[in-house]
Parts: C-alpha cells; sequence; structure tokens
C-alpha cells in the first residue's frame, strides 16, 4: 500500500492567542476528565517518601494506577469531545501545532489525536500524578480522579507556554555543602540563581519524583544535604540547547561570587544535579564533583555581596570570551578532585587574564601583571610575584608529569588567586581603567603601563 508523507495542518502558521488557547484547553481538559470518572481504576503499591519531624520514612502505599490500559481505552471513546475540537479548530485555522505524518491515509483526524494527546490528555494526567505524590506524601491516600486544581491550572499554563508561545522553564536542583541557611529559606541572587534550604517535606517532594538519580550512600545526598542552588530560565522549544553546559556556567558563577563573597579558600561542593522542564518533564542529570562537603557560615551581608558580584560580572562579561572561559576554568578548578587538575586549571584561567596574545615573554607578564592586578597595597608585590612564578613553573611540572612539591597548597593558592584576579579585573572594567574594547589581556597590560608611566 502506497505512503504519504504530509505535513498538517496545511498552510502558513499565524500566531496564536494564548489566552484563548488558555481558555479552550481547560474546558477540553476538564471534559474529558469528567468522562474519566466513572471508570474504576486498579490500585498498585507504590513506594513513598514522608517527612516524619525532621526525619524521612519510606513506606508502601497504596496508589491509583493512572497507567493502566483500561484508561486509553476509556478515552478512545471519548476524545472527540465537543470542546476538544473546538480547540483543534481553532489552532487549524491557525496552521499551528504542524505535524509530520506518514501513512496510506494521513488525514486531520489524526492532527487532532496527536494535538488532543500533547495538550490535553499530557497535562491532565501531569496533574494527577502530581496530585497523588503530595496527597500519598501528606495524607498517605487519594482516590481516583482526585486532582489539585492548581495542578490541573499549572499544567494547562505549561502546555500553552510549550506549545503557544515556543518555550518553557527550565529548572534544575542541585545540592549544595552546607550553607548553613535556615529552613525553608530561599534566596534570590539573580532572576536566574536561587539558594534555598529545603524542609523535610520538599526533600521528599524531591525523592517523590527523582529519587532514584541519588545514591543513598552518596554523602551529598538531599535527604543529608538540603541547601540547594536551584538554577531557572526558559529556554525555546525545538531548538536544541546544551542543558548541563548552560547550568554548569550559572552554577560556576554562584560558586565565584560565594567563594569572593565569604573569603574561602575551598569552593562549595555540589552534588548530583537533576534537571526538570515544564509539564514535569525529566531532561537529565549530570555528577561532576566528587570533594567534600565544607560548612560555612553566609550571612545577610555576604549575601548581599553575592548579589552585587554575580550582577557586577555579568554586566561586564557579556561578549567576553575571555573573562568567559577565565570563569570557566575557575569552575572546573573548583570541581577537580586532584590537586594537580586545580593548579593546571587556575593557572589557565589566570593566564587567559594576566598574558596578552601577542609575542613575549609569557612567564614575565603572568607575574608582572598578576602581581600589578593582585596587589592591595605596594607590599604585596613582591611576594606575589613570587607566588606567581611558582604557580607558572610549577603548572609546566605538572602538566609533564613532574613531581611538584606542597602542590596542594599550590593548587589551592593558585584557584584563590583566579578567584580574586576575576573580581579585581571586573571593578576595573567597572571603573573605566580597562580599556573595554580590548581584550582581557592586552587591556590589563596597557593598564600598568599606564599606570607605571604616570607621574605625580
Amino acid at each position: 500500500m502506497k505512503e504519504f508523507t504530509v505535513v498538517l495542518p496545511p498552510g502558513e502558521e499565524r500566531e496564536l492567542d494564548c489566552s484563548e488557547v488558555s481558555k479552550l484547553l481547560r474546558k477540553a481538559v476538564y471534559r474529558t476528565l469528567n468522562g474519566l470518572k466513572n471508570l474504576s481504576l486498579p490500585k498498585i503499591l507504590r513506594g513513598v517518601h514522608q517527612p516524619k519531624g525532621e526525619s524521612i520514612t519510606y513506606n508502601e502505599i497504596q496508589s491509583i494506577d493512572y497507567g493502566n490500559e483500561k484508561i486509553w481505552e476509556d478515552i478512545s471513546k471519548i476524545w472527540r469531545s465537543e470542546e476538544t475540537l473546538a480547540l483543534t479548530e481553532y489552532i487549524w485555522d491557525h496552521g499551528a501545532c504542524k505535524t509530520t505524518f506518514t501513512g496510506p491515509s494521513p488525514d486531520r483526524k489524526s492532527w487532532e489525536r496527536k494535538v488532543f494527546m500533547d495538550l490535553v490528555e499530557h497535562p491532565l494526567f501531569i496533574a494527577l500524578e502530581t496530585t497523588q505524590r503530595e496527597r500519598l506524601m501528606d495524607f498517605g491516600k487519594i482516590e481516583a480522579w482526585e486532582v489539585d486544581p492548581n495542578k490541573v491550572e499549572k499544567a494547562i499554563q505549561e502546555a500553552v507556554d510549550f506549545y503557544c508561545r515556543k518555550k518553557h522553564l527550565l529548572t534544575a536542583i542541585c545540592p549544595l555543602a552546607r550553607l548553613n541557611l535556615p529552613a525553608g529559606l530561599s534566596i534570590e541572587l539573580a532572576s536566574d540563581i536561587w539558594l534555598r534550604c529545603m524542609t523535610t517535606r520538599d526533600v521528599c517532594l524531591l525523592l517523590s519524583r527523582h529519587s532514584h538519580e541519588y545514591h543513598w550512600e552518596y554523602f551529598k545526598h538531599p535527604a543529608t544535604v538540603s541547601d540547594v542552588a536551584e538554577i531557572c530560565f526558559p529556554i525555546e522549544t525545538g531548538k536544541k540547547h546544551d542543558l548541563p553546559a548552560l547550568i554548569q556556567d550559572r552554577l560556576d558563577l554562584l560558586k565565584w561570587a560565594l567563594f569572593v563573597a565569604l573569603g574561602m579558600d575551598k569552593p562549595v561542593a555540589e552534588g548530583t544535579c537533576v534537571i526538570k522542564g515544564g509539564l514535569d518533564a525529566r531532561l537529565g542529570i549530570f555528577r561532576r564533583d566528587e570533594n567534600m562537603t565544607y560548612t560555612y557560615r553566609i550571612d545577610e551581608q555576604a549575601i548581599e555581596r553575592c548579589k552585587k558580584l554575580i550582577m557586577s560580572f555579568r554586566e561586564f562579561s557579556e561578549s567576553r570570551d575571555d573573562l568567559l572561559s577565565a570563569l570557566w576554568h575557575f569552575g572546573r578548578a573548583c570541581v577537580a578532585i586532584l590537586s594537580r587538575d586545580i593548579l593546571l586549571e587556575s593557572a589557565i584561567g589566570l593566564d587567559l587574564l594576566f598574558v596578552p596574545s601577542e609575542p613575549g615573554d609569557s612567564r614575565y607578564r603572568f607575574c608582572l601583571h598578576g602581581a600589578a592586578i593582585l596587589s592591595s597595597n605596594p607590599n604585596d608585590g613582591k611576594n606575589l610575584f613570587n607566588d606567581l612564578k611558582k604557580i607558572y613553573d610549577n603548572r609546566s611540572k605538572a602538566a609533564h608529569g613532574h613531581k611538584v612539591r606542597a602542590i596542594d597548597e599550590l593548587a589551592l593558592s593558585a584557584r584563590k588567586k583566579l578567584a580574586q584576579a576575576i573580581f579585581k579585573i571586573v571593578n576595573l572594567l567597572a571603573n573605566k581603567m580597562i580599556d573595554a574594547c580590548l581584550e582581557i589581556g592586552k587591556g590589563v597590560q596597557q593598564y600598568i603601563l599606564k599606570k607605571a608611566t604616570s607621574y605625580p
């Protein structure tokens, strides 16, 4: 039998009115829910994390089997409701939600069924499942088809965002070393970067969806490390994104700001980061840091400084690959386990900031420019010059497999100097003491030359 490939609906796509789509979708969702409510569903045992004081218990509780095949049989009988057809008619007339079909007779009904699955069925069952997870956690029981209207509304708006506005909100949750934040506190450091201390209930909710993505023996499990970084930002649908890189860049910026604001010698260690999207989607995980956690005390003054540091860095790093690369190497130095790797990453980052990309003695400029940038008073210069010379020389030794004496101490010193160098250069850019039109290395060289040849 001959097959055909068609794109439906035909014609040019016109902009949808998202408020109209929301209204039509809401009616279709509730009409579908009402059509399913008389269906009797079997129950299954489900493992549920529940808060008990400040501890967490794990119990197997009877839950509704929303994946049972009976549902799909019933949906096939009721999906073409008046409300659903009003929704698909509106979208079809606008040429939106285009889908490629291949088969002997692809038609509009096939397209309508696909739109129903994506915009009506999927959000409804997301709302049912998220309601069930919370009710089982809080009360230990739930009735079939019981759904929180707020969960329905959230799912509807996320579906509209995804299919109508062509975007959705990405959220990444990353456990951090203990910052001694009060339970339940959320701190906005930037519109897309938050620090939060999860309550026991928050932890149970996270584990209800992502427990298999954490190892219980892991020392940075959410059940034992409740401070988290929460990274939230919108992404466009239909485009490829390197999600781990987008999240890791923000985590690096957060850790740099905390490092500088708290005067750390060792950075905040991060645990397994889970990535979520709209409509309860799992978008992946990454785990890049095996270092031990440390306890830090973060107060209101440090939080305000973190906010300013993040804002300043972003203001002056836009379209600056050299400054962004230096931060990237700082981030790699923070998650490296071996002192050798910490030293190498830190030295590369410092080189990007201190040495212009032109012929000349790189070692001398690395030490001279670095000492001039990092010094806080005239007496610091000689010691800083010698420290940077030691970092530069031992970087080469480490890279070529030679043994480096006192490498642990040297690696920590190099990483701290890189954090301070980024901070100092951002300040120089903010005060217009470095030419923003030049690469950082050349700008630093020009700044030092001008400073050395100026006379009172």
